[in-house]
């Protein structure tokens, strides 16, 4: 059974495939993501669960113009 997602009081949860859909990007990056710190996630047995709101905050840090972010580039060399 795998965990889509799942509510801790307030705060949704979401797996690495539903951040992927979201952020336009393969499940593979979305790990890329956690292991480099850029995302925040809990990991639950093989599986990694990411707080919706980070997923948005991203999502809208990827939207802002490149000379708006301070620097900060989320390109995973």
């Amino acid at each position: 059974m795998v965990i889509r997602m799942i509510y801790e009081g307030n705060t949704l949860f979401i797996n690495t495939e539903e951040v992927a859909k979201q952020l336009w990007m393969t499940p593979y990056t979305v790990r890329k993501y956690i292991r480099k710190g850029i995302l925040q996630a809990v990991r639950i047995g093989k599986h990694y669960l990411i707080r919706q709101e980070d997923v948005n905050r991203l999502l809208e840090e990827m939207r802002q113009p490149k000379n708006q972010q301070g620097g900060q580039s989320h390109e995973l060399a």
